[in-house]
């Protein structure tokens, strides 16, 4: 990552706690397979410190930064200099769709979590930080091919987007007449 010119990474711990194995507040233990199994994992179990340990070992012998966030929404990007704007922006994603012919005057909404996942404990421990007004900084527009719902077979459905990947539109890089 090093000779990529990556400077450094940010360690984000898992918090869960226990929390999503209570039967009691009807939680449904690990939802999605691929995520780490809670009591495994876990801030502060051992399988944890030994991968902040192996991290910071790496980091340093890469000659990397290596910033540890301490709450479960403290990080804010890679490591960066005190006071800049790297520890000071909440990123959100929102979206809207813009139908072929249109302006391209549409509000975008600020993404919400989906209170199913709320449910099921995939979750912040606690409310995001507010920054203030919400700015739009950046645009990337793709063609939506699909707009799907996949059933788990766990109770809930995750929405799911097929994108035409050669439609990217990035303001940064082109306009669009």
């Amino acid at each position: 990552m090093r000779a990529a010119g990556v400077a450094g990474l940010e360690s984000l711990p898992f918090y869960g706690k226990g929390i999503a194995t209570d039967p009691s507040l009807g939680l449904i233990d690990n939802p999605i397979a691929d995520l780490p199994h809670w009591n495994n994992y876990g801030f502060v179990t051992p399988a944890f410190k030994s991968l902040v340990k192996d991290a910071l070992i790496s980091a340093k012998q890469a000659e990397m930064s290596m910033d540890f966030a301490l709450g479960c929404q403290a990080g804010h990007g890679v490591p960066s200099e005190p006071g800049t704007a790297g520890l000071a922006l909440e990123l959100f994603i929102g979206n809207a769709t813009i139908f072929a012919g249109g302006d391209g005057y549409v509000s975008v909404t600020l993404a919400q979590q989906s209170e199913t996942y709320i449910k099921n404990g995939l979750t912040f421990m606690l409310s995001q930080e507010p920054f203030g007004t919400a700015n739009l900084t950046s645009v990337i527009a793709y063609e939506l091919l699909n707009d799907l719902m996949i059933n788990t077979g766990m109770g809930y459905s995750i929405p799911t987007g097929v994108l035409n990947e050669s439609s990217l539109i990035d303001p940064a890089l082109a306009t669009v007449d």
